[in-house]
């Protein structure tokens, strides 16, 4: 069981003639079924009372509540618009990077200035948790060239064509 999850018992092959009796310690309830959300590993005590003969019977069951993995993350970029951009999470055993799965460490090319990522870890124990990582990055600096041919050393010549500098060995 994960932190956080219910927990739901029920007795097999219950008798109509038993009164069940289930105990935490904090509380005490009567049925053939208990369900509750425990935050830490406990034991559940099981009285069953037979109304024919007032026989009883004991029974303890441990309930295990395993922590949910802490997922960090590290970003790892050059911080411009562009750039490659590497997160690398820890924490847990697999992975999904906006619900798709995937390794621990995701490389990728943001196509725009802000982009967040659900990192959702699961562990061992299938436990799981999930962290937001927002990468922001620098936008470029807008550089423009006005004219249309320049000559450098009176051998090479810059050309701007399509809005792109052609370099031209003379």
């Amino acid at each position: 069981l994960c932190f956080g999850e219910k927990a739901t018992m029920t007795i097999k092959n219950p008798s109509e003639s038993m009164a069940y009796v289930w105990t935490t310690g904090d509380t005490t309830v009567t049925g053939q079924t208990f369900a509750f959300e425990p935050a830490t590993t406990m034991n559940v005590y099981i009285k069953g009372t037979s109304s024919m003969t007032g026989c009883e019977k004991n029974e303890v069951v441990e309930v295990t509540v395993n922590p949910l993995p802490v997922i960090k993350h590290d970003v790892i970029t050059h911080g411009c618009l562009g750039d490659e951009v590497q997160i690398v999470a820890t924490g847990a055993t697999s992975y999904k990077w906006n619900g798709v799965p995937g390794e621990a460490t995701m490389v990728y090319t943001p196509i725009a200035l802000k982009s967040s990522y659900n990192i959702e870890g699961t562990d061992d124990n299938n436990c799981s948790s999930t962290e937001t990582v927002t990468v922001l990055l620098n936008k470029l600096p807008d550089v423009q060239i006005n004219g249309e041919t320049y000559v450098c050393n009176k051998t090479d010549t810059l050309k701007r064509e399509h809005n792109k500098i052609l370099y031209i060995n003379s």
